[in-house]
């Protein structure tokens, strides 16, 4: 059980979650990060010149998030989805 906070990026707490999962069976990918093509999204997004006070202090964070669930779920032009968590999200201009 989680009570407060967690340090997502410390390697033992990432360790503890990965063999919890293990010992539950739920699956684990790995997922390599292309550092590359991730800038050339921000860049192309125009996050600081057309959003630039989007989540302003955690904006590597939120359009990493972008990249991810847009990498992990392929999505094509006449394809339609959802943001149902949207937030005033720049998504639907961006995207």
């Amino acid at each position: 059980m989680v009570r407060g906070g967690v340090r997502h990026s410390d390697p033992e707490v990432i360790g503890a979650v990965h063999k919890d999962f293990k010992k539950q069976g739920i699956p684990i990918n790995e997922w390599d990060m292309n550092v590359e093509k991730y800038k050339d999204s921000f860049e192309k997004a125009a996050y600081k010149d057309l959003y630039p006070n989007y989540y302003k202090d955690f904006l590597s964070e939120k359009s990493f998030e972008h990249f991810i669930a847009f990498r992990l779920l392929d999505i094509h032009p006449n394809e339609v989805f959802i943001d149902i968590a949207s937030e005033n999200s720049p998504i639907p201009e961006i995207f």
